[in-house]
């Protein structure tokens, strides 16, 4: 029987809440053992389930969490910490956050009779300062990538497309053959990304880049042409495998950048494709549409956590 998936689980959890609670007043429902707990109206129930499926997501994403019930309260402050595109939540959404899990961590300890506590063993989340607004110097990522491939080749390999194709360490480990394409001369031409955030895919044409960035695409396709199918995945660890690993060698080098996650070498490729650009003579709006695109978002206005 297939595992139901962790959105399945988490609408499993509040939807009871909401049934039992839609059309009630919460006010005369207080004396009711659950009525601190239901979800009293429509929109309500749509901002929390968002949310909920946000971090539940980020979860399975980063700690390969597959049921409510392995999720762990340092996964939460991680996620408030890592968000907002890496920058972190600010206070006010991370209490939006924090308030939504609760219920759902709550809905779950009810119905299961379970004694999960994903964030009520926290008092106060701890966010980032404005440091995080930041960017790690482009000699620290180079160490980073340099002590990877000396710890791990392939996680090098991971780390060195990562920054050359601005990816998330979840498209990383997407990565197949079959989407390095190249043209009737053998010349690389795109990289597909597919199930990116959101669902959503991606074309990376190699005229967005630099030679540099193109020969280190081509360095992983030569590495693993010979080993690996089509179909297959390039890189065999979870994202979560190398998130940590990024943070290990960071750490090694440097106390200062705590606040800089993978994340930061995908704003190093915004900010230099950004400059190479806008050097060029271009018109500051295309640009920052062609960039937006690159980086697989809808929207202009998330550039401002990159640029």
């Amino acid at each position: 029987m297939k595992r139901p998936s962790l959105v399945f689980q988490t609408k499993e959890v509040l939807s009871p809440l909401f049934n039992k609670g839609f059309g009630v007043s919460k006010h005369s429902n207080m004396k009711n053992m659950q009525g601190d707990n239901l979800i009293y109206s429509r929109n309500s129930y749509k901002s929390i389930l968002q949310k909920c499926c946000t971090f539940v997501g980020y979860c399975k994403e980063y700690f390969e969490v597959r049921q409510l019930s392995e999720i762990k309260p340092e996964y939460f402050i991680q996620f408030i910490k890592s968000g907002n595109e890496g920058a972190g939540y600010n206070k006010q959404t991370a209490n939006a956050y924090k308030s939504a899990v609760t219920k759902l961590q709550d809905g779950y300890n009810a119905k299961f009779e379970a004694e999960c506590a994903w964030v009520d063993e926290i008092k106060e989340i701890e966010l980032p300062s404005v440091k995080s607004k930041l960017q790690m110097p482009r000699e620290i990522h180079d160490e980073i990538i340099s002590r990877a491939y000396e710890s791990k080749y392939e996680t090098g390999l991971a780390f060195d497309i990562a920054r050359s194709l601005g990816l998330r360490v979840s498209e990383i480990t997407n990565l197949r053959m079959n989407d390095f394409w190249f043209d009737k001369h053998g010349k690389l031409t795109t990289i597909y990304i597919h199930g990116s955030k959101g669902g959503r895919h991606r074309k990376i044409q190699s005229v967005h880049l630099t030679n540099q960035q193109v020969k280190n695409a081509l360095k992983v396709y030569e590495h693993f042409k010979n080993i690996r199918g089509n179909y297959d995945r390039m890189f065999a660890n979870k994202s979560g495998s190398y998130q940590r690993a990024f943070e290990r060698i960071r750490d090694s080098i440097s106390e200062d950048y705590k606040y800089c996650g993978f994340h930061s070498m995908r704003k190093e490729f915004a900010k230099d494709f950004y400059n190479r650009e806008e050097g060029k003579g271009r018109n500051i709006r295309e640009v920052k549409r062609a960039l937006t695109q690159l980086l697989g978002h809808n929207r202009l206005e998330i550039l401002k956590n990159y640029l």
